[in-house]
């Protein structure tokens, strides 16, 4: 009985930990609606998500425990080794497949940038705006080269200017245009958005921080272009995911952004809509869709 109760215990302390993660990534995706964009379907730099596999992890250990404590103390026949075998299996088989099927989510690797990331052209008017890809051609060994080019110039730039560090950031000019409770927080210059320069990693036009417990943690850059009709650098060709917004709202009195607009088209009292210029991400972390992915 003692071993029953063991893995009964088990079962009720996954249930809690998954309940638990699968609360903290609600909360998690209603402060940053688009964490999903970005984010895989079992991401482990998410704390949230350890926790639910975690919790998964321990309910299959609490239900297959306990079916094999309850074998061995029910009647004679069910409490043979050959029954309990049998029964045993037939439990593992599911749990199995679901733990080869969340395994599998996990390590997939994430698509590749030319499959995922049309060049920007021009701005089409949608959610999240881009142009329809009409090269479909992989990207050239100079284009990789100079994509390549461009992220180890970024690092190095935000690592020399110290922009891992937030008040050094803000110190020089930066200041975050989304609220502290979103998962990623964009940090922009406005005096480089009025520098018609463009991808100049010693001047970015915007930092990128994830919010955590220990504080803000910089995980890359984003280079805006000067206007919507400012023509694209020709640098990386398909490798670079330029993208643009048309469904933000910016508060009318901070200018930071506050929602994105509703099922009406229209943005909640005290903000407006907004048409970004195109875009850069350049990623100093590992993301889901590389160095470029778009948000």
């Amino acid at each position: 009985m003692r071993r029953l109760n063991t893995f009964l215990a088990i079962g009720v302390a996954g249930v809690i930990t998954l309940l638990a993660g699968l609360s903290s990534d609600a909360v998690a995706h209603a402060g940053d609606p688009q964490l999903a964009r970005h984010e895989g379907v079992f991401t482990l730099a998410n704390p949230a998500h350890v926790a639910l596999l975690g919790g998964v992890g321990l309910v299959a250990v609490g239900v297959v425990g306990a079916v094999d404590a309850s074998l061995r103390v029910s009647t004679e026949r069910w409490s043979s080794t050959r029954h309990r075998r049998a029964t045993l299996a037939v439990v593992a088989v599911p749990v199995s497949a679901s733990l080869a099927v969340a395994s599998w989510a996990m390590t997939r690797p994430p698509p590749s940038p030319v499959a995922v990331a049309p060049r920007v052209g021009d701005i089409a008017t949608n959610d999240h705006h881009r142009s329809d890809a009409t090269d479909v051609a992989a990207v050239t060994a100079r284009e990789q080269t100079e994509a390549d080019a461009l992220v180890t110039a970024t690092k190095l730039a935000l690592g020399t200017a110290g922009y891992e560090n937030v008040g050094i950031a803000e110190a020089a000019g930066y200041r975050p245009v989304q609220p502290p409770t979103s998962r990623l927080v964009h940090y922009v210059n406005v005096t480089h958005l009025a520098d018609p320069t463009v991808l100049d990693p010693a001047a970015p036009e915007s930092l990128v921080y994830r919010s955590t417990a220990e504080g803000p943690v910089l995980e890359g850059a984003m280079y805006i272009l000067p206007s919507l009709d400012s023509p694209l650098p020709d640098v990386g060709g398909l490798a670079a995911h330029w993208h643009g917004h048309d469904d933000l709202c910016f508060s009318t009195t901070t200018a930071m952004i506050v929602d994105t607009l509703g099922p009406d088209g229209s943005c909640p009292p005290g903000a407006r809509n907004e048409v970004t210029p195109p875009m850069l991400h350049v990623w100093t972390v590992d993301r889901p869709g590389g160095p470029f992915a778009a948000l």
